[in-house]
């Protein structure tokens, strides 16, 4: 699955269980950012687009950026529910 392709995948994902993407946030994790040659921040923010969503640039492997990103997730998840 290509950059560009994931939000839709994620969309038609969350549809076919019966949830509606709108009301779902999400974080990005922008992964494998101690590679060479890799997509600028800039490039992938630009088509990663979501409703409610954040980025955080990680290296999994390290696990540098992962806490973070879980943290984010689960702001974006607190400051909805207090929307409802």
């Amino acid at each position: 699955m290509g950059v560009s392709s994931a939000p839709r995948r994620i969309r038609v994902d969350l549809l076919e269980v019966g949830r509606d993407p709108d009301a779902v946030p999400l974080v990005f994790q922008l992964n494998k950012r101690d590679l060479p040659n890799i997509l600028s921040v800039a490039e992938m923010t630009s088509v990663l687009t979501w409703g409610r969503c954040d980025y955080e640039e990680t290296v999994a492997t390290q696990g540098l950026g992962v806490p973070r990103a879980l943290d984010r997730l689960l702001d974006l998840i607190a400051s909805t529910r207090k929307l409802e």
